[in-house]
């Protein structure tokens, strides 16, 4: 019923995939043109916007980081608990 509803949604995917990359292309060209602009106009001002920037990146980086061993903790408490369970029913016939 998904796959009905997702291929009535997208026809064709590789149309999608090219028309999503393609705009991505565009708009990250777009931003740099931008970006460039504002530095020639005010060079000053463009040093100050760098550093919000890369905590916002650096605090992103730390949430991924975060979830990701927070999943691994999981997944390891998980076979721990399994390779015990495992071992108490070997002890036990």
């Amino acid at each position: 019923m998904i796959d009905d509803i997702l291929g009535r949604i997208f026809i064709n995917q590789w149309a999608v995939f090219l028309v999503v990359s393609a705009l991505l292309l565009v708009l990250a060209e777009a931003g740099y043109r931008f970006g460039a602009g504002a530095r020639r106009r005010n060079p000053e001002a463009a040093e100050g916007h760098s550093g919000s920037v890369q905590g916002a990146v650096l605090g992103l980086l730390g949430l991924l980081l975060g979830f990701t061993f927070a999943m691994s903790v999981g997944r390891s408490e998980m076979r721990r608990s399994l390779v015990v369970e495992e071992a108490n029913s070997i002890g036990t016939t």
